[in-house]
């Protein structure tokens, strides 16, 4: 950041983007939970989805469980109801049938696809109403949030 802008931004301003941040988050999980719930799942289950949709293999239920910061419990559970509603299916390893893997199903997959969508059309309603040079701020510090948090989170594994 450079130093011009760093003089521009009073202590005010961060206040303001450290109460903003909550509640725009708590919006947009407002509307991914209406959408979720439409198709009879809970954050939770859907939090499980995106880990196996991100996952570039069939994951193990203790990945799964660890990569969410869940209990084992509450995961099988979870991936009983998952299995019952058809999200997901179970794969036993053939060399070691002790080790069970999780992959998604087709069922799964188009409900991604219809939660895309409905998100794109979302983030589209929001987009049209700003001006061009609006719409390029807001990507640019996007990228630049993220980029930032998943640094920290990686140097501050503990926190």
């Amino acid at each position: 950041m450079s130093k011009e802008m760093e003089t521009n931004i009073n202590n005010q301003d961060y206040l303001q983007i450290i109460e903003s941040m909550p509640e725009i988050v708590c919006n947009m999980e407002q509307h991914m939970m209406h959408q979720i719930e439409k198709h009879g799942l809970t954050m939770p289950q859907f939090w499980v989805l995106t880990r196996l949709f991100h996952a570039e293999r069939k994951l193990k239920v203790s990945e799964i469980s660890e990569s969410l910061d869940l209990p084992a419990s509450s995961m099988t559970e979870m991936l009983d109801k998952l299995e019952k509603a058809g999200f997901v299916k179970r794969q036993r390893i053939k060399d070691d049938r002790r080790v069970v893997v999780i992959e998604t199903t087709k069922k799964s997959e188009q409900l991604r696809q219809k939660l895309t969508h409905s998100n794109l059309h979302f983030f589209q309603e929001f987009f049209n109403k700003l001006r061009e040079d609006e719409k390029q701020t807001v990507l640019k510090m996007i990228r630049i949030l993220r980029e930032y948090t998943r640094s920290w989170r990686e140097n501050n594994p503990e926190s």
